[in-house]
Formats: C-alpha cells, structure tokens, sequence
C-alpha cells in the first residue's frame, strides 16, 4: 500500500507555489507568452498568459498522479526511492516554469545553463536512485 506523507505534502506545495506565482505574476506577463525555445534559446511557441501560466502546474499534478501509480504498480526496494524522486520531478518542472515565466518578464536565462542544470538534476536523480535500488536489495 502506497502511502499519502510528508513528501507528498511537499510535491502538492510545490505544485501549489508553482500556480500560486504565476498567477501573482500573471497582471505583469504579456498577453501572449513563450512556452517553449529552440537549442538556441529562441521562443518558438507562445500562448495566452493564462494557459501559459497554469499548464505546467496541471502537468505536474499529472505526472504526480502518473508517479504514486507507478509506485503502486512496481513498489521499490527502498522505500526512500519514490518520495525522493517525486519531489526532485516536481522541482525540476517548478524551476523550469519559473525559468520560462522569468524569461517572458526579461530577465533572460542562456540556454546551455537551463540545459546543463536539468542534465546534471536528472543524473544526480538517476544516480541516487540506482545506488538506492541495489543496496537495499
């Protein structure tokens, strides 16, 4: 049985906080955002602020639903595994919106930091759950 605990509590405030400042920023956006950029760091899909403000937010709340299945599904050996995972996916959505949202007010980011920090986000993730998953075997 999967559980409802602390680091769940954490993602859905993490979802939470994510909405919550968009929409604080959401007068100061304008009426059309970027959503997502080339390599090269040019937008190339805009959208209403409003969809751009609350879409990630509601993906986050689908990949969290998609994360408890999967640990419902194929429980794993440790069980300090997918509540640290849950909450490094949903950090790593949150700082990515905020990123986005930061760009469409001017304050732009270079594409090779965003990259480089979700590369080394997802290998640390990765890493810690593979020595997690074959030591507690």
């Amino acid at each position: 049985m999967v559980a409802f605990g602390r680091t769940d509590l954490l993602s859905v405030a993490l979802v939470a906080g994510t909405l919550v400042v968009g929409l604080v920023l959401l007068p100061t956006l304008p009426p059309t955002v970027a959503v997502h950029f080339s390599a090269s760091g040019t937008p190339d899909n805009y959208v209403p602020r409003l969809v751009g403000v609350v879409s990630v937010p509601a993906i986050m709340v689908g990949v969290l639903g998609v994360l408890k299945v999967a640990e419902r599904v194929d429980t794993p050996n440790d069980p300090r595994t997918m509540p640290t995972v849950t909450v490094a996916t949903m950090g790593l959505l949150a700082g990515a919106h905020l990123l986005v949202l930061g760009w469409n007010l001017g304050y732009a980011v270079p594409m090779s930091v965003v990259v480089g920090g979700a590369v080394l986000w997802s290998l640390a993730l990765a890493a810690y759950v593979v020595v997690r998953e074959t030591t507690a075997i």
